[in-house]
């Protein structure tokens, strides 16, 4: 009877709206354990499940990408932090002769349009930008916003990312300012401004301000 009863609630269906809790009725007669809302959010650790990109874009192609942080965690979500990121993300076009067209930082992710200078590939510039940023966030980061990427195994707090990153290849005019405007919404449709203007770690300003063109992208000198 045991055997039955713990087969029959693996039929049950979890609710939509969590948190949920099981309630313990072991000792009662009657039906089967319910589920009902939890007073307190249920933490259980679980290991996030990485898609591993195919890293597209070669030497000199425009290339779409986003890559996101270990474990979703939002450890870029104060100003100081995205601030920082900027700082890193214009360095490293500066420094590889990649040319800029649009970027957006998030609390947990960022947005490139860049197109990959004419030696190097989305990859191998990527490895570099995000090894520098590993570097330079990490001793910046609170023990509360480290907390938040310890539940990934291995980690040891030696990354900041995901192993791979997303990335599409550029083939045409229509596609690059799809991703220019989709790049530039992501504050808007996460509500975090009422205005693509108003978001300080976007290029969204600098497109009204009249500073980007096809050919040369984005000035590389720093806008914050």
């Amino acid at each position: 009877m045991e055997a039955k009863t713990a087969s029959l609630q693996l039929t049950l269906r979890i609710p939509t709206k969590p948190p949920y809790a099981v309630v313990d009725r072991k000792s009662q007669k009657g039906p089967l354990p319910r589920l009902e809302a939890a007073a307190t959010p249920l933490k259980i650790p679980v290991m996030a499940r990485y898609r591993h990109y195919k890293n597209l874009g070669g030497p000199g192609d425009t290339v779409f990408i986003t890559t996101t942080c270990l474990d979703f965690a939002h450890v870029l979500r104060r100003p100081e932090m995205k601030d920082r990121m900027v700082s890193l993300i214009y360095e490293a076009h500066r420094r590889y002769k990649v040319t800029l067209h649009a970027y957006a930082v998030m609390s947990n992710h960022f947005h490139l349009v860049s197109r990959m200078s004419d030696f190097h590939g989305s990859d191998w510039f990527m490895q570099r930008l995000k090894e520098k940023a590993t570097k330079t966030l990490l001793p910046l980061m609170t023990p509360e916003e480290r907390d938040l990427m310890c539940a990934q195994v291995g980690l040891d707090h030696r990354e900041c990312w995901q192993r791979s990153f997303d990335s599409v290849r550029i083939v045409s005019d229509k596609l690059l300012y799809q991703k220019i405007g989709y790049t530039h919404r992501n504050p808007l449709v996460a509500r975090l401004v009422d205005s693509i203007d108003d978001y300080r770690w976007s290029s969204a300003a600098l497109y009204t301000q009249g500073l980007w063109s096809p050919e040369t992208g984005l000035p590389l000198d720093q806008p914050l």
